[in-house]
């Protein structure tokens, strides 16, 4: 059992470095995703560091999966004040650190991008 417990924890780690992967990379994330990031980076730290069980894991993967989906998209939609401020700040902060070593112009010109064809998109409808 306990090696079934470490290949559920290497399985926890790549999901949490191809998150990771997309929150830097992806220009247009959304907040929720960028909270199911963090949920998922805290998780793989707090496993190791307070000695809980690896198998644990089958239960609480997808709890931060249906989570993302559900909770915290609903704290973005409702926007109540101190909540969702907090999580923008946190998740901003993130980002940033993410993001850290990426060209700030070469961002925003993709994020002017993908706005420009939002709107062309919308329009042609």
């Amino acid at each position: 059992m306990e090696i079934l417990g470490y290949i559920l924890y290497a399985i926890l780690l790549f999901v949490t470095a191809v998150w990771m992967y997309g929150v830097r990379k992806k220009v247009d994330v959304m907040y929720p995703t960028v909270l199911g990031s963090i949920y998922f980076v805290i998780v793989s730290i707090i496993f190791p560091l307070y000695n809980i069980n690896f198998l644990h894991i089958l239960w609480v993967g997808p709890l931060i999966y249906i989570s993302i989906i559900t909770i915290n998209t609903l704290f973005f939609i409702i926007k109540i004040p101190l909540i969702y401020d907090l999580l923008r700040f946190i998740c901003d902060l993130y980002t940033s650190i993410l993001r850290i070593g990426l060209d700030k112009n070469k961002i925003k010109h993709q994020q002017e991008k993908l706005d420009k064809e939002f709107v062309e998109n919308y329009f042609k409808k």
